[in-house]
């Protein structure tokens, strides 16, 4: 009798598979009789679910000990499955977190090293877990917020889309299902999480294993929460963390002190000091819109039950980062202190994990990537960094090669080396700033012990360990750097510009894409590339080169040398910001910064495509908008060259 979900030739090859790999012999007995039991009965390779939510803190749940917060289904899949209680992000930010645990790899080792609009260096040339799923036989589908760029648009490996664009909204939110949007009402991630459960309910009546990943929006700021957990903590105190009024004098922390950093910790849009209203109000806000999630968890899991695969389905649950909730006199997130960089990582698969299984080993957002492929018997890509948890799941000992540390990174802000005890954090800026953390006496980071000779040796050791991090993942600094030789063509009137775009609609051999050929239009027009210099302080000034000739739209190309085989991520900006411009990479037009009359705040850089060697990058605008610009480029050290 053939199963519905694996005949039984690719059943046969599926357990020779397994066995090949030596699997079986890692498992513990238990381990090894019910996974080979659930393959032998149901035929199938595991369905996965994943979710993902925004700046959920690790401690935010009542599983994890938290005292004034009840959260009965995290509470359900940390008694029913496995939680491990030291799980952190690499970077913790939205877009390189996400980029992260799709991939299983290091932000910068994947093009999204901090978050834009839209990164093509990502969505072109990188192969996500969904997307590999996909091609060995899963169905997959996307829920919610995706933050990489266009959201609303359906991405590679999903066969199911229903995003939208960058943030969205809390409420009545618009989502564009397949290509198109539809309008709904109420709480966003209740919307999420009831089409992510339709769709479980639906895919689960197919012959393919499913894969589904689910993008909840809270706790993101606003902290917005469905009217129904309006009272939830009334009456409850929830006290200021022992940091919150921290004098970094005391306790060592010269880098928030000073620019850009204190700054950034007094004015985070939302945070504490904007609110303007109370810690109260701010911290139930928080707690109100995390409960949310739990809601939406719940959703999800009743999903499941009901269709009958509970046994057969991975489920995992964690953040894209923690929180800062006042430790150290902060809002928000991006540094590497334990609220922020630790996030929750629940995973329940019956047929693997005992229940009530807790793991103290340090995993990553990376590990969920390579873990899932692992699982569904998907091959993993060679340049993964993150290592599968299948160890971890089959037996209650410590796997005999397992990480001993991390590297932290969040571009142009700190790196950090965390081992099981110690934390050495390297500021970026300014330069020469650095604290040390013994983790086991001092949780909490209130001493920097970076001058304290008793530490001096650990001091030297994870100096040292940070320095072959940086090499082991192939991190550089970030370089900024402004081009000083350009090509303008122009000026012409709206009527000849509307013959120009796309660029790559003029035909090979009118020198659209070379600078020393002159560009013949299909009216039969002729115009010719002029090369022009800025010193390197200095805008290229466009009205003046103009000339004075009637028109007022022009183009300004760069040539961008792309040494190496692999897209080195190049962020480009033209100064002003807050103007108008068209992007074109190669002849394809790719960027506007400007949306709808507005500028999105996330829309300043174009992240053009490179391909190996020379690439033409081509911006359009009006000399109106643009009379002086400079064009700036952003990119790890050592990648490329823009001639100049």
């Amino acid at each position: 009798m053939q199963s519905k979900n694996l005949n039984r030739r690719d059943f046969l090859k599926t357990i020779s598979s397994i066995a090949a790999t030596g699997a079986f012999a890692s498992l513990s007995g238990r381990a090894a009789s019910n996974l080979f039991s659930s393959i032998s009965k149901t035929g199938k390779r595991p369905n996965i679910v994943f979710v993902l939510s925004d700046d959920h803190r690790a401690d935010l749940m009542s599983c994890a000990g938290n005292p004034y917060i009840k959260t009965p289904n995290f509470d359900r899949m940390a008694s029913e499955g496995m939680m491990f209680e030291n799980a952190f992000v690499t970077a913790a930010v939205c877009s390189p977190s996400r980029a992260s645990f799709l991939t299983g790899k290091e932000p910068h080792q994947c093009g999204v090293p901090t978050i834009i609009d839209m990164w093509h260096s990502f969505h072109r040339n990188e192969k996500t877990f969904p997307e590999l799923l996909q091609k060995s036989g899963y169905e997959t589908g996307y829920f919610g917020k995706w933050h990489l760029g266009e959201g609303q648009n359906k991405k590679r490996g999903f066969d199911h889309w229903a995003g939208f664009h960058a943030l969205g909204s809390y409420f009545d939110p618009a989502i564009t299902i397949n290509g198109k949007e539809k309008k709904f009402k109420g709480f966003t991630d209740d919307v999420i999480s009831k089409l992510a459960a339709d769709y479980i309910k639906k895919e689960a009546k197919e012959d393919k294993p499913f894969c589904v990943f689910v993008g909840l929006k809270a706790p993101h700021l606003n902290f917005s929460y469905p009217k129904r957990l309006e009272h939830s903590f009334d009456g409850i105190n929830i006290p200021k963390p022992d940091s919150f009024n921290e004098d970094y004098d005391k306790t060592g922390k010269p880098a928030l002190k000073n620019p850009p950093y204190a700054i950034q910790i007094k004015s985070f849009v939302g945070g504490l000091p904007a609110f303007g209203n109370s810690w109260e109000k701010y911290v139930k806000d928080y707690y109100r819109s995390a409960l949310s999630i739990d809601n939406s968890l719940g959703t999800i899991m009743k999903a499941i039950d009901e269709t009958g695969e509970a046994d057969d389905t991975i489920l995992i649950y964690s953040s894209d980062h923690g929180y800062s909730l006042g430790e150290h006199g902060m809002t928000e997130k991006h540094f590497a202190y334990e609220g922020i960089i630790r996030v929750p990582m629940l995973m329940k698969y019956p047929k693997m994990i005992k229940p009530g299984s807790k793991r103290k080993e340090m995993v990553l957002n990376s590990d969920v990537a390579p873990t899932l492929l692992d699982l569904a018997d998907t091959k993993i890509p060679d340049d993964v960094s993150g290592l599968s948890w299948r160890p971890l799941l089959v037996s209650d000992k410590k796997p005999k090669k397992w990480r001993d540390d991390f590297l932290y990174h969040f571009e142009e802000t700190c790196l950090a080396v965390r081992t099981d005890r110690y934390k050495l954090i390297e500021w970026c800026r300014p330069k020469g700033c650095w604290e040390l953390y013994d983790l086991k006496t001092d949780p909490k980071e209130m001493k920097n012990l970076i001058n304290n000779p008793k530490y001096a040796k650990i001091k030297k050791k994870l100096e040292l360990r940070l320095k072959e991090l940086k090499k082991e993942t192939d991190w550089t600094p970030t370089t900024h750097s402004r081009a000083t030789t350009a090509y303008l063509l122009g000026p012409f009137d709206d009527k000849i510009s509307d013959e120009i775009p796309p660029l790559k609609g003029v035909p090979e051999g009118r020198g659209m894409l070379s600078w020393d050929k002159p560009i013949i239009l299909r009216s039969g027009k002729k115009f010719s590339w002029k090369n022009i210099k800025a010193d390197a302080n200095k805008e290229f000034d466009i009205k003046k080169l103009c000339e004075g000739k009637s028109g007022d739209n022009f183009l300004i190309g760069i040539t961008v040398e792309n040494p190496g085989k692999e897209d080195p991520c190049l962020r480009l900006a033209v100064a002003p910001p807050r103007t108008p411009v068209t992007g074109y990479a190669n002849g394809e037009e790719l960027y506007h910064r400007m949306k709808a009359g507005r500028l999105d705040p996330f829309n300043i850089y174009f992240n053009p495509p490179l391909k190996p060697g020379a690439n033409k990058i081509i911006f359009k605008g009006k000399i109106k908008d643009l009379p002086k610009l400079s064009i700036n480029a952003i990119v790890m050290e050592g990648r490329l060259e823009i001639s100049n």
